[in-house]
């Protein structure tokens, strides 16, 4: 979303399928990206929490940013410096 505009893209096993035109928004400038495993591809997945709560810190850019993971919200106490 970016300034009163989205785009949204959907792909599956790694090609887009769907396109979608510019629409108007309210929601706030960001990002959101849903990743749903596809099960031909990533047989008996799981996530570990810990490791994804920490890569998605690493790659935050700032203190502002807002991440749901499965629904629930990570709150960053301070970004990590690598």
């Amino acid at each position: 979303m970016r300034e009163g505009q989205k785009k949204v893209a959907e792909s599956e096993c790694g090609k887009l399928v769907k396109d979608h035109k510019l629409e108007k928004t309210d929601e706030p400038n960001g990002t959101y990206i849903e990743f749903l495993p596809d099960n031909k591809i990533f047989k008996n997945y799981h996530y570990i929490h810990e490791y994804v709560e920490q890569m998605i810190q690493n790659y935050t850019p700032e203190y502002g940013t807002h991440v749901l993971l499965q629904r629930q919200p990570l709150r960053f106490t301070e970004r990590a410096i690598f």
